[in-house]
């Protein structure tokens, strides 16, 4: 059995078609559209920007494709032969291709594999953002496809309507997943930004705007999940992971050896250090174990707030000397900074060099030149993959003991909780982990304002910034206690002279602000609240103004 796109060429004409065989049978089946000859690429199959209706044509073409794959689907999946005269008598029972002027007749679903396509051959997209992707684009393709076979009828463009996505919505809540039933809401979330910019890809191609309403219950989910606590390391955690040298490759009598998960002696361990990384360097082969890089790659993202697409292609010209200072903490005097645009957002970040920071850049940067990379390529020469990366770390954190308790809840549509489970932080440290414990180790240095801190992580938006981070319990009571004076105090010349009387001292009121400074004041962090909670303190200032 097989399937595959030819042409008919008749008086300076291309007609292009289907030819399904079975068994030495043969049938042609036509996708009803035709062009020039010079406006046929032979080899990508697919019309020319020469013909005025290529995208039309392109997109007709694509569309019998799926609707032919999903008969041979059914037919393989039932376990039935599908015989060439049969598939033919299968196309006729469904919709036909109309020649209309609009591509608002063609099948919802090959439109979104029309855009896939158009969105993973985008040079400038990249490639884990693109591997990120097909997770998400492939829940909207199956959802389709559901949604479809329920109907019993092909979906069009109008069928994404406020039912569809508010149904949309609920499926994901409750789709299994590895570590349960159900996304959570910033995942849900992300499926719908993707079908955002469908919608977006579509309105350019058909020249229609088309929008879809995000549920409301979508919104309010996600709200509530913001409050959730950002995952992050303690200094102490972090200290003890930079600390631990027991990964790290010192000769053939090196304590690595106990690591090694290939070792006889460790032949049932399931992790540990599973190869080595190389850098042919001018000072001779520098040899690191995996897990040494792994672990120290994840300290150098954790001191200097970078993403991990940044750090893994961080290069020695990103480090900018400064002006050498005499209070500087590092060698020498130093002062430096990490200067690049961000892959992501190509927006500018400059984190100041610290002592962490600079120890794993002159580890790594020895006998290299300005143009190679700090951290090493596999031996294809490729960058460290993301997934192998979180995949080790939490092997990493486990086995350093990084077992406090965090309580996970499972949120539903309206930010209903569906659910508590408890995990060790080690189960859930990543790549972002780094960033997010960079924020919150500055805010609560205090020595840097927000703006400062921003401008060495690259956001631009406070509102972003301060998802990274959130202010807890144990985090105040490192802070003293003593910042309000008591209505009443008691005074003493000298608390050891007895003969000394007490003397209640009444303090003077602070002085009464006026109802336009309080506006003025709450204007001020109008950016850093949501709409709902500005309305109210507004309101709450106009019942209670004094």
């Amino acid at each position: 059995m097989s399937l595959f796109l030819t042409t008919r060429k008749n008086k300076g004409r291309i007609y292009p078609h289907f030819t399904y065989q079975y068994n030495y049978k043969r049938t042609k089946i036509y996708s009803g559209v035709s062009c020039k000859d010079s406006f046929w690429n032979n080899e990508t199959k697919k019309i020319t920007r020469g013909d005025k209706d290529y995208k039309l044509k392109n997109l007709k073409i694509s569309s019998l494709k799926t609707r032919i794959d999903e008969i041979v689907n059914r037919y393989k999946a039932l376990g039935e032969v599908l015989l060439p005269p049969q598939i033919k008598i299968e196309l006729e029972g469904r919709e036909k291709i109309s020649e209309s002027k609009s591509i608002r007749t063609l099948p919802l679903l090959s439109l979104v594999e029309d855009w896939e396509n158009h969105y993973m051959n985008d040079v400038e997209i990249q490639s884990n953002t693109k591997s990120k992707t097909k997770s998400v684009v492939k829940d909207i393709k199956e959802y389709i496809q559901l949604t479809q076979k329920d109907r019993r009828r092909t979906l069009l463009i109008d069928d994404l309507d406020k039912d569809y996505c508010r149904n949309f919505m609920s499926w994901l809540f409750d789709k299994p997943t590895k570590n349960g039933n159900g996304l959570q809401p910033h995942s849900v979330d992300r499926r719908f930004q993707y079908l955002r910019t469908f919608c977006k890809w579509y309105s350019i191609q058909s020249k229609e705007l088309k929008r879809i309403e995000i549920p409301r219950e979508l919104k309010d989910a996600k709200s509530v999940s913001d409050e959730e606590t950002p995952i992050c390391l303690y200094n102490s955690e972090l200290e003890k992971l930079y600390d631990f040298k027991g990964y790290d490759f010192d000769g053939e009598s090196g304590e690595y050896k106990k690591y090694l998960s290939n070792d006889r002696a460790n032949r049932n361990k399931k992790d540990g250090v599973l190869d080595f990384f190389y850098d042919e360097t001018k000072n001779g082969l520098q040899t690191y174990t995996t897990y040494e890089v792994y672990k120290d790659l994840l300290v150098f993202l954790c001191s200097c707030g970078v993403r991990f697409s940044d750090g893994v292609n961080m290069k020695l010209e990103n480090f900018k000397h400064s002006k050498r200072n005499e209070t500087s903490i590092l060698e020498g005097g130093v002062e430096a900074f990490f200067t690049f645009y961000q892959k992501k957002t190509n927006k500018k970040a400059t984190p100041r060099v610290n002592e962490v920071s600079f120890e794993i850049y002159k580890k790594y940067s020895r006998g290299k030149t300005h143009q190679d990379y700090l951290f090493q390529r596999t031996s294809q020469g490729k960058q460290i993959s993301d997934v192998k990366f979180n995949k080790h770390i939490k092997n990493i954190c486990r086995s350093l003991g990084f077992d406090r308790k965090y309580i996970e809840r499972k949120l539903g549509s309206k930010g209903k909780e569906k659910g508590r489970t408890t995990k060790e932080l080690w189960e859930l440290v990543s790549s972002h982990t780094g960033r997010k414990t960079f924020i919150k180790t500055l805010v609560l240095n205090g020595n840097y304002s927000s703006g400062e801190i921003m401008a060495q992580t690259g956001h631009k938006s406070e509102r972003v910034f301060q998802n990274y981070y959130k202010i807890e319990e144990r985090d105040l009571l490192l802070k003293p206690n003593s910042l309000f004076l008591k209505k009443k105090s008691n005074f003493y010349v000298n608390s050891s002279d007895s003969s000394v009387e007490k003397i209640d001292v009444d303090l003077p009121p602070p002085p009464s602000k006026s109802l336009k400074q309080k506006f003025e004041e709450l204007d001020t962090i109008k950016d850093m609240i949501t709409k709902k909670e500005y309305d109210k303190m507004r309101s709450d200032l106009l019942k209670n103004p004094f």
